[in-house]
């Protein structure tokens, strides 16, 4: 446990001390004999011991169960062995909590597969890959990842997820901040085939790459919010939608940045490569406003 904590500290730049860290409970595990030091605020770790999904009735140990029972500040992690998911329901978060990978999330069966659905929560995802979002059920716009709060991603996989809606990859509609992530061969029909932000979007050290947007703009990344991407590859992203004389009349948008489409906020673009990017209107970026 004292290395799970440290190790959290050091990919988020937490100030735990070594004695916090050691101190960090477990759920299940007998507390501390009488006249033992306390560490208040340290967190609690949840383990999935379980890796069955039932939407309805969540089994104790499974990790929708420990998701809908966490309180502010606990850390979930997968016992070894137990980090693969099958996911037959959108996984909702309604708390400040940390899931700690490695682990491989895929969705089986419609909607999303993470949302964390609280705006005044906080939640951090580390070396997870979300996989098989689909918007089936349309009850969400997104498909792989959607925050509706504040959300750091690190070192996570977003591949293979589609939506009819903006952003199969990620959808973001308040403050995210992505790090060493993976945003892959994603498809979404009306804006960021791979990520989609009309919130605080913060990408760093990250690859957006073979993402499709058919039929709107931004095939790697849309953004209608604050957008900044820095030390990044985008590459080989397509917004495929040929020009037609509706899109004109209508005022749709088609094909808009292969690469980086924005069509309102700011965009900030630092050390980044983006090339190999297709798109009807600004192969690499296109920016219509700010």
């Amino acid at each position: 446990c004292t290395e799970l904590v440290e190790a959290l500290a050091e990919v988020f730049g937490l100030s735990l001390g070594r004695e916090a860290a050691a101190s960090a409970p477990v759920r299940g595990v007998p507390p501390p004999p009488p006249g033992a030091p306390t560490i208040h605020g340290a967190p609690t770790v949840l383990e999935v011991v379980d890796t069955s999904d039932d939407p309805s009735n969540p089994a104790p140990g499974t990790l929708r169960h420990l998701v809908l029972h966490a309180e502010d500040h606990d850390i979930i992690r997968f016992a070894e062995g137990k980090n693969n998911i099958a996911l037959k329901a959108t996984l909702e978060i309604g708390t400040s909590v940390t899931i700690l990978g490695p682990a491989t999330l895929t969705q089986t069966g419609s909607g999303a597969v993470v949302i964390l659905k609280a705006q005044d929560k906080e939640a951090t995802l580390t070396n997870l890959t979300l996989s098989g979002g689909t918007d089936k059920n349309m009850g969400y716009a997104g498909s792989g990842v959607i925050n509706w709060g504040t959300m750091r991603l690190a070192y996570c996989t977003m591949t293979g997820n589609r939506t009819y809606w903006q952003g199969a990859g990620v959808n973001n509609t308040k403050t995210l901040t992505m790090t060493n992530c993976t945003v892959k061969g994603n498809f979404s029909n009306t804006g960021g085939g791979g990520v989609y932000s009309r919130g605080t979007l913060l990408i760093q050290d990250s690859v957006v790459e073979d993402n499709l947007c058919y039929d709107d703009f931004g095939g790697g990344i849309a953004n209608e919010g604050t957008l900044t991407v820095k030390r990044c590859s985008v590459k080989n992203n397509t917004a495929n939608s040929p020009q037609s004389q509706n899109d004109i009349l209508l005022g749709t948008n088609p094909g808009y940045g292969g690469g980086i489409g924005s069509l309102s906020g700011t965009v900030v673009i630092e050390d980044s490569d983006v090339s190999g990017n297709e798109g009807y209107f600004g192969g690499g970026v296109y920016i219509k406003n700010g």
